[in-house]
């Protein structure tokens, strides 16, 4: 099954254990907010600070394992065309865009999630931190200020990951045209999902 995500847009899926979740980023630099919750009982979600600390890693890639909010993990990263992601920022949201950025009202990646989620019964305080696929984030540890740059994907780079358990999985194309993010546009990202034999 392959399915196309427009921009500033979210889609939910529902995988079997062993199928392959592939995040394909059609015309370059763009980002999408994944997030994954265990089908049996959906309090059991990915957690970003844990992924951090079992890895022991800011980076994910090919091997890396995604992980539970109680230390079991989800997902496994079987392919990586561009090595870089986030697992620092939360999704942006209309708070970030409308108080802190000044923008016009409008819905970011949290309201997206939420939107697509609802029809699976997960509640927007539920949501967790996501894994920002292709995201260019930065720290810096003399000022200790962190930044965003603009998603180093080309157009056909994908990333891959494993279900280890039957999941709720959702993504976005991210809704940021303000920052570098996503070089200033919203832009779509493809996902295929390829069932285990």
């Amino acid at each position: 099954m392959r399915d196309r995500i427009p921009p500033s847009s979210a889609r939910s899926f529902r995988l079997s254990k062993g199928s392959i979740f592939k995040i394909i980023d059609p015309l370059g630099h763009q980002v999408s907010d994944f997030v994954a919750f265990s089908f049996e009982d959906v309090r059991e979600k990915f957690d970003q600070p844990r992924t951090r600390i079992n890895n022991w890693t800011n980076l994910i890639g090919k091997g890396s394992l995604l992980y539970s909010n109680r230390n079991e993990p989800l997902l496994e990263v079987v392919e990586d065309d561009v090595g870089i992601h986030d697992i620092l920022f939360p999704c942006c949201n209309s708070y970030v865009y409308e108080k802190i950025m000044r923008s016009t009202p409008r819905k970011g990646c949290f309201e997206n999630l939420r939107d697509s989620l609802a029809q699976f019964g997960i509640k927007p305080d539920d949501i967790p931190n996501p894994l920002n696929v292709f995201m260019n984030t930065f720290l810096d540890v003399k000022s200790g200020n962190i930044g965003i740059g603009t998603a180093p994907s080309k157009s056909g780079d994908s990333f891959s990951m494993r279900a280890l358990k039957e999941l709720i999985v959702a993504s976005t194309a991210c809704a940021d045209d303000i920052s570098d993010c996503n070089a200033k546009k919203c832009k779509p990202i493809e996902v295929e999902i390829v069932e285990s034999d």
